[in-house]
């Protein structure tokens, strides 16, 4: 899995936060609407954390055509600041009330999206520690991928990583 596809990761897991006061379970649309605010809201405080590294992944690999063990450390420690945003989404996702016949998906797509994150974060880490098999594994493989597509196929399209 590339660093990108962890921000993807991110902003994917980040697109189901939303608040709402009502004990009335939402709509689809509703659900989708407000998720999707809570994600765009999200990406704008990630961008910054996360566009320097990216600018950084794209000199590494123009000057040596590999990503090298600091675009790790430095892909860690963006990660590191952006967590506290996506925990606090994951949590505002999870106070919506989605309809009732999606409640069930709409906590394993959570639950998944979770779990796709604390891989993706163990992998970064490992990277950024010098191992050569999570640099391998970030590099082909995303952990997140299927958590967004879910996301997507569901109907949210900034939450998933389409916006």
């Amino acid at each position: 899995m590339k660093p990108t596809s962890l921000f993807t990761v991110a902003v994917a897991a980040a697109s189901f936060v939303a608040a709402c006061d009502d004990t009335e379970p939402l709509t689809k649309e509703e659900f989708i609407e407000q998720a999707d605010a809570i994600c765009a809201e999200t990406n704008e405080l990630l961008a910054p954390i996360f566009e320097p590294v990216w600018a950084d992944i794209e000199d590494a690999e123009e000057t040596s055509g590999a990503d090298g063990p600091l675009v790790f450390v430095r892909f860690d420690r963006a990660v590191d600041e952006a967590m506290p945003h996506l925990e606090r989404q994951l949590a505002e996702l999870r106070a919506l009330e989605p309809p009732a016949e999606d409640e069930e998906s709409v906590a394993e797509l959570l639950n998944d999206h979770e779990a796709a994150l604390a891989a993706g974060a163990e992998l970064v880490k490992a990277a950024a520690g010098g191992d050569r098999a999570a640099m391998a594994t970030l590099e082909s493989d995303d952990p997140v991928a299927e958590a967004d597509r879910r996301v997507r196929d569901y109907g949210m399209t900034v939450c998933g990583g389409e916006e």
